[in-house]
């Protein structure tokens, strides 16, 4: 029997911004085309709210600093539960947690990272080692300057992909306009 897509959300962000908007679409979107999904989350964090209300799948772990071995091990057992194709980490510190999941606790799954912010990689070698790892199987940019920013960065071009972010147009369906 074939089961559906299996996907596992990082997100380590306490406030709600643009990112944790276009997660909960993309977890609405892969809802509809039968994908699951299960998020891993910052304990108290906005996302930890929306996913209660949504009844989304989710574990949570205390954000005590960004080098968590404990959040990087939650995500290493679920990676390894074989429920997972692979990991979503959906920004920087996510990134790096799904790397150390990856490299200290024997996380084997194929990671998707999405990057949004427009500002060049550092030039130090833990970020060239994690943005090349061999575990990244595909970067999301969410705009062509974003993914401009990175070619020259990244030793597998192919990984390199533009995904604008998308908007939810029905939230303005009630909306008055006053012409302007």
């Amino acid at each position: 029997m074939d089961r559906s897509l299996s996907i596992l959300h990082i997100s380590t962000a306490l406030s709600w911004r643009g990112g944790e908007q276009q997660i909960a679409y993309l977890i609405d979107a892969l809802e509809d085309l039968e994908v699951h999904s299960h998020l891993v989350c910052a304990h108290g964090s906005e996302i930890q709210s929306w996913a209660n209300k949504s009844k989304i799948a989710m574990d949570t772990v205390p954000k005590r600093f960004s080098f968590n071995p404990f959040f990087a091990n939650t995500i290493a057992k679920l990676a390894k539960s074989g429920d997972f194709d692979l990991i979503h980490a959906h920004d920087a510190h996510a990134h790096n947690l799904a790397i150390i999941a990856t490299d200290l606790f024997g996380a084997k799954l194929p990671i998707v990272l999405s990057r949004r912010v427009d500002f060049p990689l550092r030039a130090n070698k833990y970020t060239q080692y994690k943005y090349n790892h061999n575990s990244i199987a595909a970067i999301i940019c969410v705009s062509e300057a974003i993914h401009q920013i990175l070619l020259p960065e990244i030793k597998r071009t192919t990984i390199l992909h533009t995904i604008h972010s998308g908007i939810d147009f029905t939230r303005f369906d009630n909306a008055v306009s006053d012409g302007r």
